[in-house]
């Protein structure tokens, strides 16, 4: 689809260094892709709720501390 829109240059220009796309369209590609992408978690975590998770997150967590970054 053909479609003129005015963007801002500072978003544009941040979203494209973060990119390894080369060009403005797909860059945009990209950002439709995670937008969707993320919708779609959003609905699937809203579908199953919160209470799916089994296990232990403070035992996850302590580990993740323990890890040098």
């Amino acid at each position: 689809m053909k479609t003129s829109v005015e963007l801002n240059d500072e978003k544009l220009l941040l979203a494209r260094s973060l990119s390894a796309s080369k060009t403005i369209k797909d860059v945009l590609d990209e950002a439709l892709d995670c937008l969707i992408a993320q919708g779609r978690r959003r609905n699937l975590a809203n579908i199953l709720g919160t209470d799916f998770f089994e296990g232990d997150l403070d035992n996850i967590r302590e580990r993740g501390k323990r890890v040098s970054r």
